[in-house]
C-alpha cells in the first residue's frame, strides 16, 4: 500500500466478506485490523480478498489476536536495499536528461552530434535512452498502476504510470516525426 486510496481500497474489499463487521487500515504501519465472524469468514479468506484486490498480505499472530500485514519483514529489507540502488541509479539518469534536455536554458551546451538544432534525431534519441532506465526501473509503478486501475481501483500508483506512458507515447511519436519536422524537437518531454 502506498496511499490513501490504497488502504481504501482494503477496507472496501474486505468489509465486503460475509461476517465482517469493521476494517480498518493503518497505512502508516501497513497493517490491516478487521473484526469478523469467525463462522462466516477465515483468515485466509481475509488474505485472499486482500491478495486479489492486488495488495500482498500475510497473518502476523500476536497474542490472543491475529493482524494481518502487508509486508513480511524477512523480505522487507532486501526490497529496501533494491528500492534505494533503484532510486540512486534511476536520479542519475534522471539528472542527466534533465541536463541534456534543458541544460541550454542555463548555459550547458552539448556537443554538435546531440545538438537539438543541428541533429534533433540524435538530441531525441539520447533523451530517449536516458529516460529508459528509469522506466525501467521504476516498473513497479507500471505494473502497480494499471493492475489496480484494471481492477477498478486505482491509485497513486495509477497516476504515475498513465502519465508517464503518455508523455513517452507523445515523445515517441514526435521523435519519429523530427525527420520532417525537426521544429517538433522543442515539444518532447521524455524528461
Amino acid at each position: 500500500m502506498h496511499c490513501a486510496a490504497c488502504s481504501s481500497a482494503v477496507e472496501r474489499v474486505t468489509r465486503k466478506l460475509p461476517g465482517v463487521s469493521e476494517s480498518n487500515v493503518n497505512l502508516t504501519m501497513a497493517r490491516l485490523t478487521i473484526t469478523y465472524d469467525e463462522t462466516q469468514t477465515t483468515e485466509r479468506m481475509i488474505c485472499d480478498k486482500v491478495n486479489k484486490a492486488g495488495f500482498g498480505a500475510f497473518l502476523h499472530v500476536e497474542t490472543n489476536t491475529s493482524s494481518i500485514s502487508s509486508d513480511d519483514p524477512a523480505v522487507s529489507d532486501k526490497q529496501d536495499k533494491e528500492k534505494l540502488f533503484s532510486l540512486i541509479v534511476s536520479l542519475i539518469f534522471a539528472a542527466l536528461l534533465m541536463i541534456v534536455s534543458m541544460g541550454h536554458m542555463f548555459g550547458m551546451p552539448l556537443p554538435a552530434i546531440f545538438d537539438s538544432h543541428e541533429n534533433p534525431q540524435n538530441f531525441a534519441l539520447l533523451q530517449f535512452l536516458l529516460a529508459l532506465p528509469v522506466i525501467v526501473l521504476g516498473k513497479h509503478y507500471y505494473t502497480s498502476g494499471f493492475s489496480s486501475l484494471l481492477r477498478g481501483n486505482p491509485n497513486m500508483n495509477s497516476l504515475v504510470a498513465i502519465s508517464s506512458v503518455a508523455s513517452l507515447v507523445y515523445s515517441l511519436v514526435l521523435t519519429f516525426m523530427l525527420e520532417a519536422r525537426p521544429d517538433l524537437v522543442h515539444s518532447l518531454y521524455y524528461e
